[in-house]
């Protein structure tokens, strides 16, 4: 029921405790709860959303539609895997799964935010193996944290520099999708996200395929 709502306005504090207890599975005593919210709102607060939901025609029929369109197939063939001869650290593939997943369910927004996980987690990789980076016991470096820095010293490591460039923006719209603090919204499009997904593989192919060595 409460996953259908954006965001609850309660100005009950009491209420407001015993929904979010609901949320979080937390003392859960949903009848009690459901009573306390009737008497407060002075409505009929069901536990099912409609008790006389079809829920497997739903699943079929309405659910599948919202996750899993007619071209998340095609859209899972489409971006593939990336080609490299190195190995790579778990929390890369980990990152590279979500993307394709991510992608292949239509979220494309979310697509564009794990390109730049990828391309970050790549990126820093590459600079350490080449021993770019400045490493100091119990030290960590601020130039480790920022993305923009990390993209200017990979740059010698990278033979197709327009792809690099079309990293960068890549990192830019991630950025937007990251951080609304004006209010924006920045959508993105399957063409979009598409692009996006073979800039970071094709970067990631130069720092750790064949090209590399």
């Amino acid at each position: 029921m409460l996953a259908e709502y954006v965001g609850i306005k309660i100005t009950d504090p009491e209420l407001a405790t015993k929904i979010m207890r609901i949320r979080d599975n937390t003392h859960y005593k949903i009848d009690g709860y459901c009573k306390f919210g009737e008497k407060v709102t002075e409505e009929k607060i069901s536990e099912e959303l409609d008790e006389e939901f079809d829920w497997m025609e739903a699943l079929f029929d309405e659910g599948t539609a919202d996750y899993v369109d007619i071209n998340f197939f095609r859209r899972r063939d489409q971006i593939g895997t990336i080609v490299v001869s190195q190995s790579l650290p778990p929390r890369f593939h980990q990152n590279l799964k979500n993307l394709q997943e991510a992608y292949a369910l239509g979220l494309f927004e979310t697509t564009l935010v794990f390109c730049r996980s990828l391309i970050e987690v790549g990126v820093f990789e590459a600079l350490k193996k080449s021993g770019k980076l400045r490493t100091t016991k119990n030290v960590t470096y601020m130039e480790h944290y920022i993305l923009s820095g990390l993209m200017h010293q990979v740059r010698s490591q990278v033979k197709d520099l327009d792809n690099h460039d079309r990293a960068k923006e890549v990192i830019k719209k991630a950025n937007k999708v990251l951080h609304w603090k004006k209010d924006v919204v920045f959508t993105v499009g399957e063409k979009d996200a598409l692009e996006a997904v073979r800039t970071t593989f094709q970067l990631l192919e130069q720092l750790f395929g064949l090209e590399s060595f």
